[in-house]
C-alpha cells in the first residue's frame, strides 16, 4: 500500500527539469527504476532531506517533511538510508559500529531488536572484527543491519549493491526480503538492475529523463512500452506461491499460487512456506499442443491475453488465468506459425530450474 497524498519532488538544472510525484509505501517495496541520468537518486534524496528543492513537497507516513514553507532536516525524519558506499566507520569493530546506529535511533519505538539483527544479517561471526577485514559483501550487510537499528520507519536504498558480484548479491537480497516480509519495514529501493526489483519491488516507479513514465504493480510495467522493460532482456512475472508438497529424493518443491498455478522447483523448504517466484519471459516456451514425455515438469495450460510486438523481431506474449498472469517472450517467426491471438489456449512450458524462487 501507498500513501494517499504523495511526494512531489521538483528540480530544474540546467535543460533537465525533474518533476516527479512519488507515492511512498507505507508497506512492502517500491522499486525505483530507469536509465542513468532519469532522476532516481535525485529523488532518493530529496525524500531524505540530503538536498532541498523549492517547489517540493515530502511526506512520509502522513507527516510533512517539506513544503514552501517547512523543512525538516536529514536527523528528524524518521528514516533511514543505505547507498553503495558502506560508509562504516574504520576506526570502529563491527559491535561499536552497530551500538552507534542503536544509540542514535530516529524513534522511541524498538520495532527490532538488537538480537534480532544479529541473527537476520548472521553478523555473530563478525562482531568483533574491523570493518577492514570484511568482505564487499559482508559490508554491506553491517551497513544495513546499522540502518535497521536506528528503527526507521521507512529504509531508503540507493543503488546498494551496484559494488558487489553476483554472488553477494544473491546472498543479500534474502536479507532485504526477510526485513520487509518478518519485521513490516517499509522500503524504497532504487536501481537500474532489474533483477534486484524483481526480487523486491511490489510498486515500481519508472523514469524517464526527469518524469515519471509508469507508476504501479510491477507484472503491468513489463508491458509497458514507455518503460523499456518489454524489450528488456530480464522481462519477467513475479508471482506469490506457497509450498503445498515436497519431492524430497529429487530435490524438488511444489508451489502453488493463490490462483491455482502449480510449479515444481528446485529446494527443500516445509509445508506452507511462502515463496516470490520469478519466471523469465525468455525461458517460457508456447505450443499448441501438450508435450508428450517432455524433461520440462512445469506444463501450464493459460489463455492468451495479450501479444505485444517488440524491437528486435520479437513479441511478448501475456498469459493469464484469473488475476495472475506470466510472460514469454517468443520470435515474430514463431508468433507467424502460431498464429497466437487474445483468447486462445496454449500450453507453457518452464523447466524447474528456470522458476526462480525466493523465501
Amino acid at each position: 500500500m501507498t500513501e494517499s497524498q504523495p511526494s512531489h519532488i521538483r528540480m530544474q538544472r540546467g535543460a533537465f527539469n525533474l518533476d516527479v510525484k512519488c507515492p511512498l509505501p507505507s508497506t512492502g517495496v517500491m522499486g525505483i527504476w530507469g536509465p542513468s541520468g532519469s532522476g532516481k537518486t535525485t529523488v532518493l534524496r530529496a525524500l531524505a532531506g540530503l538536498d532541498r528543492h523549492p517547489g517540493s513537497r515530502v511526506q512520509i507516513h502522513q507527516q510533512l517533511m517539506q513544503d514552501d514553507r517547512l523543512f525538516v532536516p536529514p536527523h528528524r525524519r524518521e528514516l533511514a538510508c543505505v547507498f553503495q558506499d558502506q560508509q562504516l566507520f574504520p576506526h570502529l569493530n563491527i559491535r561499536q559500529n552497530l551500538q552507534y546506529a542503536q544509540q542514535r535511533r530516529v524513534s522511541r519505538t524498538v520495532a527490532i531488536s538488537w538480537q534480532q539483527v544479529v541473527a537476520v544479517f548472521d553478523l555473530q561471526p563478525l562482531l568483533a572484527r574491523q570493518p577492514r577485514q570484511l568482505s564487499g559483501g559482508e559490508q554491506q550487510r553491517v551497513a544495513l543491519a546499522r540502518a535497521v537499528l536506528r528503527q526507521p520507519r521507512l529504509l531508503l536504498l540507493d543503488e546498494p549493491m551496484a559494488s558487489l558480484d553476483h554472488d553477494n548479491k544473491q546472498k543479500l537480497l534474502p536479507y532485504l526480503r526477510q526485513l520487509n516480509t518478518e519485521f513490516g519495514l517499509p522500503m524504497v529501493y532504487v536501481s537500474h538492475q532489474l533483477e534486484e526489483l524483481l526480487a523486491l519491488a511490489d510498486e515500481l516507479l519508472v523514469l524517464h529523463q526527469g518524469q515519471v513514465v509508469f507508476q504501479g504493480p510491477i507484472n503491468p510495467a513489463m508491458l509497458v512500452a514507455a518503460t523499456g522493460l518489454p524489450d528488456h532482456p530480464q522481462a519477467a512475472a513475479v508471482l506469490q506461491g506457497s509450498v503445498t508438497g515436497t519431492d524430497d529424493e529429487h530435490g524438488l518443491l511444489q508451489l502453488t499460487t493463490p490462483g491455482g498455478l502449480v510449479f515444481w522447483v528446485k529446494g527443500q523448504q516445509a509445508l506452507g512456506t511462502q515463496h516470490r517466484l520469478i519466471i523469465a519471459a525468455n525461458d517460457v516456451v508456447l505450443s499448441l499442443q501438450g508435450p508428450v514425455q517432455s524433461s520440462v515438469l512445469n506444463v501450464l495450460c493459460l489463455t492468451v491475453t495479450a501479444v505485444l510486438p517488440t524491437t528486435g523481431h520479437d513479441c511478448l506474449v501475456r498469459l493469464g488465468t484469473g488475476s495472475e498472469q506470466i510472460l514469454s517472450r517468443i520470435s515474430e517467426r514463431s508468433q507467424h506459425a502460431l498464429g497466437l491471438t487474445p483468447g486462445q489456449s496454449v500450453y507453457a512450458q518452464i523447466k524447474a530450474q528456470a522458476v526462480r524462487s525466493l523465501q
